[in-house]
């Protein structure tokens, strides 16, 4: 029993051994990264860059998004009703002012022709009557049988008459023909309202046609843009307007070219309006000598609100803000060891590059730590 207890008892001990060492081999496998790296980040060697300020412009922007429109744009309408027989442009098309676009047929209310005709009757009737009136009383006066006041009340009421008949008559003209004479520019015949281009024709041909008046705003022909003038408009969040002046300079980087285009600032609005929980201004931006033949695309404007020409800068990661005092790093002249706090006044600042008002000259070298 003895000896059996004995070899139970080395067994135990063997295995108190080898969790022993297993312990101490984890607990070596955790501390000796530690360890190294630790001792590496205090050996490593503290490296620097010299650098020196630059002369540079400075400026600060604001960028918002919009879309690009011709300054001026005619939607084309009828003053008549009837339907769209021939249109004479394209998508594309420039065009003048005054240039025939399209032709409207007249489809004329059956009950309007009627009762417009019947006026023309009553109003052949009446001239008529006076027509037989006036040529028997210029015969009595021409013998001196009538007094001449007497004849020229007749003249006047056969005159009246006269043009009676001619008014009738154009008002059934133009429900009939839409106009109401040969040498007169029909309603039917769509003109062009300003001079530009076609962008949109939105009625084919044979679709009915209504007309613009008070109570209808009447069915687009087409719409002319003047590609000539073109702006930008766009809008900008509420704590930015404050910084913002007509006559500002603009660049306008559109959704269709590579080239930016310039701009000046024209209009700014004076009341914002909520989209999104969010307050906004609508801006206008006047393009200048702009190269586009395309409108209603997407662009966004880098509007200049602040700008300075060769002034004195350095990087702002190179600055050091302590308590009220802003320095820079530089080498003593009497010790290379040891460096020096040069305090600098600071102004503009454009996010990456600060202007050095004071402390610094264009040729001293700064001390810039590598992180």
């Amino acid at each position: 029993m003895e000896k059996e207890f004995q070899i139970l008892k080395k067994k135990f001990n063997m295995k108190k051994i080898l969790k022993f060492l297993i312990s101490v081999f984890l607990l070596i496998l955790i501390i000796w990264p530690i360890y190294y790296f630790v001792t590496k980040k205090n050996n490593k060697e503290i490296t620097y860059s010299l650098m020196k300020p630059e002369k540079r412009d400075l400026k600060n922007f604001i960028i918002c998004s919009g879309v690009v429109l011709p300054k001026e744009e005619a939607e084309i309408k009828s003053r008549v009703s009837g339907v769209l027989e021939n249109l004479y442009v394209q998508n594309g098309d420039r065009v003048s002012k005054g240039q025939i676009i399209a032709e409207i047929g007249i489809i004329p209310d059956m009950g309007e022709l009627v009762v417009s005709e019947s006026g023309v009757n009553i109003a052949k009737i009446n001239f008529d009557n006076q027509n037989v009136s006036y040529n028997r009383n210029k015969i009595l006066l021409e013998k001196g049988i009538i007094p001449k006041a007497e004849f020229e009340k007749i003249e006047n009421e056969f005159l009246n008459t006269k043009e009676q008949l001619n008014n009738a008559r154009k008002k059934y003209r133009i429900i009939k023909l839409g106009n109401y004479s040969n040498f007169q520019k029909s309603n039917t015949s769509i003109t062009s309202t300003i001079d530009g281009i076609v962008t949109l024709l939105p009625t084919k041909i044979g679709a009915s046609i209504i007309q613009s008046n008070n109570f209808s705003e009447g069915t687009t022909i087409a719409k002319i843009s003047n590609i000539e003038k073109m702006i930008f408009e766009g809008n900008v969040k509420e704590y930015e307007v404050a910084k913002l002046n007509e006559g500002m300079n603009v660049i306008i980087n559109t959704a269709i070219s590579d080239k930016n285009e310039k701009g000046v600032l024209s209009e700014i609005s004076t009341s914002g309006k909520n989209i999104d929980g969010m307050i906004l201004f609508d801006i206008k931006v006047e393009l200048i000598d702009a190269k586009i033949n395309k409108t209603g695309f997407s662009a966004n404007a880098k509007i200049t609100t602040n700008e300075k020409k060769d002034v004195l800068t350095i990087r702002e990661e190179w600055i050091t803000v302590k308590n009220d005092s802003t320095y820079v790093l530089m080498k003593k002249n009497n010790d290379e060891d040891e460096d020096e706090k040069r305090l600098i006044e600071l102004g503009f600042s454009d996010g990456i590059f600060t202007e050095v008002l004071s402390g610094l000259n264009v040729n001293e070298t700064i001390i810039v730590y590598d992180k």
